[in-house]
């Protein structure tokens, strides 16, 4: 058949006739055939439209959308008007007649539509129809367009915390010492997460169990400073949440000093602790009081410390009733014993030791840890009152 007589869609019973050279005829049916034309019918996949996850995790071709009126266009046969059926009702590209609404536009080689605004569609997936009528002789074809899934809901809130091996400290303090700290949350499986921290962004992808990770290893942090990450997230139909905060981060890697050391001599009622302004004698204490510049925690044992007392190095073991690490305070206590002598009717009590036995730490709530050396050329001398055996 030439272009130029091409057949409308429709069904077709052909009738052949033969006529031989005498002039004698037959004529007899074909069989039956029906010509489909090109009729289809999609979501325009464009930015101001289509929301397929442009630059998230969805892709152009996905089908899905946050447009709640979304446009959709397709091709069609020439001289043919057309319908489009979604959502109960039939929009159409002529005058509309009873039971049908106008709002299919014709354009060159096919058609748009977009549903009017007081019409939105719910979060769901859609199956629709496209339908062409031949405008010469009312030929109707029918074919379905590509069902799409409209998605208008925001993620939920996503949330943000040091990872467990970036959490030096107490777990769940927000305390870490780890120059490049990882990062973990939670959010909907699937979507884009954004993480910003310390004027960095970080962009990852939360797995199919709704995990997310990110490694902030761009950057400084400055010691004692909280840094706050914020979370924006982005579904793959385009909505997004966000910035949310999550737990405040604070940075700490410096180790813990010591601030003073005080030396004190107290009568032998542990009971008083009264400070003893006459000579000591065996069954009274003398007390170093260590403040730190931070709260700490022992780990592994408890420290002593070493006094020099008359020239000779006395052992003043750790108070745990009196001492209170999470308030800066180290207490050790040394019980005078008979033969304990001064020099000069005086004791002078050098601070020279802070020892930490094997395996024992005195670390921050970041875990820093106290060095011992750094501090001893430090500790101060301390005169107390006289001594007598």
């Amino acid at each position: 058949i030439p272009a130029a007589d091409a057949l409308p869609g429709s069904n077709y019973l052909p009738q052949i006739k033969a006529t031989d050279l005498a002039g004698n005829t037959t004529t007899s049916t074909g069989t039956a055939f029906t010509v489909a034309v090109l009729l289809n019918g999609e979501l325009v996949h464009d930015i101001t439209n289509d929301t397929f996850g442009i630059g998230t995790t969805g892709n152009v071709n996905d089908n899905l959308t946050k447009n709640v009126r979304p446009k959709l266009s397709g091709s069609a046969p020439n001289n043919s008007d057309i319908e489009v059926i979604i959502g109960g009702v039939t929009y159409t590209s002529t005058t509309p007649t009873e039971g049908k609404v106008a709002g299919v536009v014709l354009v060159d080689g096919g058609w748009e539509f977009q549903l009017p605004d007081t019409v939105t569609l719910a979060n769901q997936t859609h199956n629709w129809t496209i339908r062409s009528i031949d405008k010469s002789n009312g030929n109707i074809s029918t074919a379905n367009g590509v069902a799409f899934t409209v998605d208008a809901v925001a993620p939920v809130d996503p949330t943000a915390d040091l990872r467990t091996d970036s959490d030096s400290g107490y777990k769940g303090d927000g305390r870490t010492n780890v120059a490049a700290p990882w990062l973990r949350g939670e959010a909907e499986a699937g979507v884009k997460v954004d993480v910003s921290l310390n004027g960095e962004t970080y962009t990852t992808t939360a797995t199919s169990q709704g995990i997310w990770e990110v490694h902030a290893n761009k950057g400084t942090f400055t010691p004692g400073t909280s840094y706050t990450p914020t979370v924006t997230v982005t579904d793959p139909a385009g909505n997004t949440n966000g910035p949310i905060n999550g737990t405040a981060i604070l940075f700490d890697n410096t180790a813990p000093t010591v601030s003073t050391v005080v030396v004190a001599g107290l009568d032998g009622n542990a009971a008083t602790r009264t400070v003893k302004n006459t000579k000591l004698v065996a069954g009274d204490r003398l007390e170093v009081t260590v403040t730190m510049d931070e709260a700490v925690s022992l780990t592994g044992g408890r420290p002593t410390y070493t006094i020099n007392v008359g020239g000779v190095d006395k052992v003043a073991t750790y108070d745990l009733e009196f001492s209170d690490p999470a308030a800066k305070k180290l207490v050790f206590s040394y019980i005078v014993k008979t033969g304990d002598l001064d020099q000069d009717d005086g004791i002078t009590a050098s601070t020279s030791a802070l020892t930490l036995p094997t395996g024992v730490a005195i670390r921050d709530l970041a875990l820093n840890a106290l060095s011992v050396i750094s501090n001893n050329a430090a500790t101060p001398t301390a005169t107390v009152n006289t001594l007598k055996d």
